[in-house]
């Protein structure tokens, strides 16, 4: 008889099988790990990990014994070693975070905004603490705990290009990033009489103290810059983050604006993309009336570069700035041809939306937003209008439109229009009662 060797087993039956009786307790894998390893971890006291990643809350307690005249002794080498272990700490977490912003997951890039937006604005609070404890005692604060101006403009440049980003919630996390570097919480929050916001001025070239904002046309004309690619895109909700961020620069710097714009005329063509995406006819859905809250971005763009430098907000700027604004003021009339065209380009869009606001009657004063924007519309029309009348450039048949506007088919007077705008934002939205019984006695 001959023997035949037995063939190799090929694929799932290579693996050595064990029988399992039914009823039994399942065998073991040949792969499970010892049950004696999981026991061999690191544990760590929740006190004591506190202590090392709160260094400050130590520090404000021995300012507190120190207060009340209590003795506490200090240990000098540890307290050391906890502030490099948290400046070490803090700077590789907003490495992580700024890296987190250009990943593939937009999840992860909204998250890593965000994250951005909470750590500097723990800088602003840990530079404000530090200037009030600086101000009565004398510390030894090492600049290491902070952020550094280098990683603030690191977030500044990624949240400029994140603008661009089609996803909603990336951009509106990107404009907080933006809204917290160039109009911190210290310059809202703590009044004009702070003395500590030099520090932040140094760091970050905006004040602390609501004083004004420094000349910087390097970061505007940045922000600008990203304003245009953002006007420019395909997708309307990208260029309404735009509008935003045009803004928000506005309200950070208009005299930077002014200075920048004032290079060429193309702030023209861009008024008149701003004009066309806010009154493109997206009435009825809730992207169109957020939309629509931002009508007034129009005229403040208006007036920033058609009127006189000191009619700007342009508080707490130096001698230099304003020599250089009196020469931008001599190149006004540089466009007034180009102006004339977009007040051609925008007065249909502009009437038309004006007519309807207008066939509301008194019911208009019944919603506040709608009169912000007749308010809004109207204060385009009076800027570009007085300033084409300085230039003799407007025509007879402008100046009947404008009557037949704001004359012939207004139903009240534009003082009741401005009167109760501005009556919500102080009463309540109460304004429209008085305003009325005011124009019915003088009817009377």
């Amino acid at each position: 008889m001959v023997r035949v060797k037995a063939k190799a087993r090929k694929g799932d039956d290579a693996f050595q099988t064990r029988k399992q009786k039914v009823g039994r307790k399942k065998l073991a894998p040949a792969t499970a790990t010892r049950a004696e390893v999981h026991a061999r971890t690191l544990r760590v006291t929740t006190p004591s990990a506190i202590a090392y990643t709160n260094p400050e809350g130590d520090a404000r307690a021995a300012a507190g014994h120190e207060q009340r005249g209590q003795k506490r002794p200090r240990r000098d080498g540890e307290q050391q070693l906890l502030t490099a272990v948290s400046s070490e700490k803090l700077h590789r977490d907003f490495k992580e975070q700024l890296s987190n912003t250009r990943h593939y997951k937009k999840s992860f890039r909204g998250a890593g905004f965000m994250s951005l937006v909470r750590a500097i604005a723990a800088n602003y609070e840990a530079l404000h603490a530090t200037a009030q404890i600086s101000a009565t005692t004398v510390t030894d604060f090492s600049d290491a705990a902070l952020l550094s101006p280098i990683e603030i403009l690191s977030a500044f440049t990624s949240a400029l290009d994140a603008m661009s980003d089609t996803d909603g919630d990336v951009r509106r996390a990107a404009l907080a990033t933006l809204k917290i570097i160039l109009l911190p919480p210290a310059s809202r929050g703590h009044g004009a009489d702070d003395d500590g916001g030099e520090a932040v001025s140094c760091r970050l070239t905006v004040p602390a103290n609501g004083a004004g904002v420094r000349c910087d046309t390097d970061r505007t004309r940045a922000v600008l810059r990203a304003v245009d690619v953002t006007l420019t895109h395909a997708m309307t909700s990208v260029r309404r983050s735009g509008i935003e961020l045009l803004h928000l620069i506005l309200q950070a710097s208009p005299h930077d604006v002014r200075a920048v714009l004032r290079e060429s005329d193309a702030w023209v063509k861009m008024v008149g993309r701003v004009s066309a995406v806010l009154l493109q006819g997206t009435s009825g859905s809730s992207a169109g009336a957020n939309t629509m809250k931002m009508i007034h971005v129009v005229p403040d763009i208006l007036e920033t570069m058609l009127q006189q430098c000191e009619n700007v907000a342009c508080v707490g700027m130096d001698f230099f700035v304003s020599q250089q604004g009196e020469k931008e003021v001599e190149n006004t009339d540089a466009t007034p041809q180009r102006i004339l065209e977009l007040f051609e380009e925008c007065t249909p869009k502009w009437s038309t939306e004006w007519k309807e606001l207008m066939e509301m009657r008194a019911t208009i004063f019944r919603d506040a937003e709608r009169v912000q924007r007749a308010t809004a519309i109207a204060r385009a029309f009076a800027c570009i209008t007085m300033y084409l009348r300085l230039q003799s450039l407007l025509s007879k048949q402008h100046v009947q439109l404008i009557r037949h506007l704001f004359t012939v088919k207004m139903p009240f007077t534009m003082r009741e229009l401005t009167l109760v705008g501005a009556a919500p934002e102080h009463s309540g939205g109460h304004g429209y009662s008085k305003a009325r019984r005011g124009a019915g006695e003088r009817h009377r």
